[in-house]
């Protein structure tokens, strides 16, 4: 079982739109559809995707569900997204409307620090064991932004133990050093998506911040259509870890988060 555990999707209609005004200055490898992404994971072996959905406004909240419900299917787990406009409970009860386990928080997009009590609020009323995926670090140009660190990150996961917390790019993208501080051995999930490509890193610093911080808590990640699903699971195959824990990464470890929550989930 292979898991994409950070891939975007926009409907058909705006996808390229969407591709278009999104300013990260990476060279895209996919369309952006969902049809682009199947045809990704063909090539790439990965059995399932997560897609995650931003809400870049309070309005955006219940579009972003609708359209995540609407993509749920044995090969992908669609999340949807909160905005803190909107209040705690309203953000949780769109989620449970809609049978979704968890969200993706962009802080550079929703013009949000990892520190805002507004945030912490809502993430406080989600349920039990929900999926958060939070992008960490700066954007692709580099850019330093101070709301949006591997320590306030860190503070942020402690104040909401209840949640099953994913931090893109290793906790800290262009932030990989103060990463390796403060996230290392903290429990937070790490995602290993690091555009354009994981094969941009030293190997041996990845190797040694997988070993310090557990291969438990690390799952594969490719940001497509930012980067290439195939490329990714190589890079993490010529690290040369034991096979299970090269297993662990590319699937094992998200699968035991995600298919309780979606038995109860689609229970519900």
């Amino acid at each position: 079982m292979i898991i994409d555990a950070h891939t975007h999707v926009w409907p058909d209609r705006v996808a390229h739109r969407a591709l278009s005004g999104n300013g990260t200055g990476f060279q895209h490898v996919g369309d952006g559809t969902l049809d682009g992404l199947r045809a990704s994971m063909a090539v790439s072996g990965v059995d399932r995707s997560v897609i995650l959905g931003v809400a870049n406004n309070a309005a955006a909240v219940e579009k972003v569900a609708r359209f995540s419900q609407s993509i749920q299917a044995p090969d992908t787990i669609a999340l949807g997204a909160i905005h803190p406009e909107l209040d705690p409970e309203q953000n949780a009860s769109i989620l449970r409307e809609h049978g979704l386990i968890g969200i993706k928080v962009h802080p550079l997009y929703q013009s949000l620090r990892l520190d805002d009590p507004r945030l912490i609020a809502t993430l406080e009323a989600l349920d039990d064991g929900m999926v958060v995926v939070i992008h960490v670090g700066t954007g692709g140009d580099g850019v330093f932004v101070d709301g949006c660190t591997p320590t306030l990150l860190r503070d942020l996961a402690r104040a909401v133990p209840h949640l099953n917390i994913v931090a893109c790019h290793f906790g800290g993208y262009h932030q990989f050093d103060e990463a390796l501080d403060v996230i290392c051995g903290s429990g937070i999930l790490v995602d290993t998506s690091w555009p354009p490509s994981l094969a941009e890193l030293d190997p041996r610093t990845v190797v040694d911040f997988i070993s310090r911080h557990g291969a438990d808590r690390v799952v594969f990640a490719s940001d497509w259509p930012t980067a290439d699903p195939a490329r990714e699971i190589e890079a993490i195959r010529a690290l040369g870890l034991p096979d299970d824990e090269t297993a662990q990464i590319l699937g094992l470890n998200m699968q035991a988060i995600v298919e309780p929550l979606e038995a109860r989930a689609f229970r519900a």
